[in-house]
């Protein structure tokens, strides 16, 4: 599902923060807390643990630009 809001504070989903997973239903700032303050790097979604964080405000990028050159 494509969401408008953050899953954590609700706040409008225009920057996002996107791990390995692929799941962009959580805001740049939240990602950021959870890996910078909370040391959590998981996905509040699959609780998959995620090796990167993409803050990005293109939703059509997937998951495929992790393995890319450009990242």
């Amino acid at each position: 599902t494509d969401t408008k809001h953050c899953i954590l504070c609700s706040d409008d989903l225009v920057i996002i923060g996107m791990g390995n997973c692929g799941h962009k239903h959580v805001c740049h700032m939240c990602a950021l807390r959870l890996w910078l303050i909370m040391k959590n790097k998981q996905c509040p979604i699959c609780k998959q643990d995620n090796e990167n964080l993409l803050i990005i405000d293109d939703k059509s990028v997937g998951v495929d630009i992790f393995s890319s050159e450009v990242f």
